[in-house]
């Protein structure tokens, strides 16, 4: 491994986060969402967002929020953004999401929907020791 890179720790298959949980979210996305693309690489801490509650905001909008999906912010001002897809989101350092989707950059109320990692341990364990 290179200075500044470590293999990251998975959860535990079928692990849940709970709601309210501050977790990290990481990536070179866009910190608003018509603003430059990033030099340099951003994080921020973002609560995590009850699942029954965010799939009724994004219901109310036509979109399904799967259970093997997890949401996180939605508080307004912080959040993933535009150039974020496929990046980490962390609860002390194991990584529980993958960015997937959201309305745009950090609006108020509508979290960003990640995939839920503890539900693809069995698949990424069998993939990696191939």
């Amino acid at each position: 491994m290179r200075d500044g890179v470590a293999p990251v720790k998975l959860p535990m298959k079928g692990q849940e986060t709970p709601a309210g949980s501050t977790a990290t979210v990481v990536g070179w996305g866009r910190t608003s969402a018509w603003g430059p693309i990033p030099n340099e690489l951003h994080k921020v801490d973002i609560p995590i967002f009850n699942h029954d509650e965010c799939a009724k905001v994004y219901g109310d909008d036509g979109m399904n929020v799967r259970d093997t999906q997890i949401c996180a912010g939605g508080e307004g001002g912080k959040d993933a953004c535009n150039g974020d897809s496929g990046g980490p989101l962390f609860v002390n350092g194991e990584i529980i999401g993958i960015v997937s989707w959201g309305r745009p950059c950090a609006e108020q109320g509508f979290p960003t929907v990640f995939t839920e990692v503890s539900d693809y341990v069995d698949w990424i364990e069998q993939h990696i020791n191939a």
